[in-house]
């Protein structure tokens, strides 16, 4: 279902999940896109201060985008304008089941336009153990009913 900015409130929240991170996927996408060797090889991953291998911080961003879109609801984004305070709290494992989390923040109508409106949303991802490891703030503009 197409949800628009007047179908939300200040507090509305919406879960997706969980997404499966195994270790080929880790080291397949920093291979390609994020090549330190702690994301890469296994036994330098083990002797560093992660202890392990860890999923990138683009790859996390990149399965926060496709958990978003698995959401039962699907939000009327005309455009993503901007993200603020990302954090990594914890790292990201080979194994984690991770879920994600959208909550609104902030809502705020277009005096310019009355076709659409901005939300600010909190995104948290975080592992099976209800650990972050990933939060940020999103800036959207939405499409509001016609």
């Amino acid at each position: 279902m197409d949800i628009y900015f007047d179908d939300v409130d200040v507090g509305y929240t919406e879960q997706a999940g969980p997404y499966h991170l195994d270790k080929q996927e880790i080291i397949d996408f920093a291979t390609r896109y994020d090549p330190e060797r702690f994301h890469t090889d296994e036994a330098f991953a083990a002797a560093s201060l992660y202890k392990g291998l860890t999923a990138s911080s683009s790859h996390m961003i990149a399965i926060a985008y496709a958990l978003s879109h698995r959401r039962q609801n699907r939000m009327s984004i005309l455009a993503p304008l901007g993200m603020d305070e990302m954090r990594f709290p914890n790292p990201a494992r080979a194994g984690d089941k991770l879920h994600y989390s959208m909550s609104v923040l902030e809502k705020t109508e277009s005096k310019s336009k009355p076709d659409r409106g901005i939300l600010r949303v909190k995104i948290v991802i975080s592992n099976g153990k209800g650990e972050p490891v990933l939060d940020y703030v999103h800036t959207l503009l939405v499409a509001r009913r016609r």
